[in-house]
């Protein structure tokens, strides 16, 4: 699919929830498509896969706080560390905090991990 913003005003018109990502492909326009979906919808949007690919690559607090729509992350650990510059080891140490992160508001993404905050679900455990 290729950007056009009339075309994914249409699609979206009315829907309660979209979902990116699944099977999407990594690419420049992905994330064109990514951060208007971020800017202009309003409903629920689920980021997966390779949408949470184009997330990180597009300093992800950043467009999460500037959000127009309610956003639902479902990374798994390796996303989860390329969304937050976080290793693995750091995340797998103390998966219940940073597992349930919610990542909206000012501030660096991994910091607001490392001090907790609640109500990000990860898409395993809810």
């Amino acid at each position: 699919m290729s950007f056009d913003a009339d075309y994914l005003t249409a699609l979206t018109a009315g829907k309660r929830a979209v979902a990116v990502g699944m099977g999407w492909g990594r690419s420049e326009e992905n994330k064109r498509i990514l951060n208007w979906l971020l800017s202009h919808y309003s409903g629920s949007l689920l980021i997966d896969a390779d949408g949470l690919w184009a997330l990180a690559g597009s300093e992800p607090v950043r467009a999460l706080s500037a959000a127009t729509c309610r956003v639902i992350l479902t990374p798994h650990h390796g996303e989860f560390a390329r969304l937050t510059g976080l290793s693995l080891p750091q995340i797998e140490s103390d998966f219940r905090r940073t597992g349930l992160c919610q990542a909206h508001g000012n501030g660096d993404l991994a910091q607001r991990v490392r001090d907790g905050c609640d109500g990000w679900g990860n898409g395993a455990d809810g």
